[in-house]
């Protein structure tokens, strides 16, 4: 079992969703992230790092995150907010910072 967080992400340009999932094993690279979107990130997902601090990181192939999310914790529910950056240019999403939204967690 695993919990998915489903993000609404914006900026003044685009919209873009992120579902980041958190796995009940607790290896490291078990949890993952991913978008319905890959046109728009650019990548379609990889894996989550740095729960339990205030800046999460989605990573993709490389070593360095494609974005980071603050505020994101395992306790976030629908219609909890924050920010977060992408990290590279690829997609339609653009580079920089966003707001993001919880629009659901199952």
């Amino acid at each position: 079992m695993s919990t998915e967080y489903i993000l609404e992400c914006v900026t003044p340009s685009k919209t873009g969703a992120l579902i980041i999932i958190d796995s009940i094993n607790p290896l490291p690279g078990s949890d993952t992230w991913r978008t319905t979107d890959p046109e728009v990130w650019g990548i379609e997902g990889g894996s989550v790092a740095n729960w339990g601090t205030p800046e999460i990181m989605l990573y993709g192939a490389g070593a360095a995150p494609v974005v980071t999310l603050q505020n994101l914790t395992k306790g976030t529910k629908p219609g909890d907010t924050g920010r977060g950056k992408k990290l590279y240019s690829d997609g339609d999403f653009p580079e920089g910072e966003f707001e993001w939204r919880c629009t659901k967690r199952d």
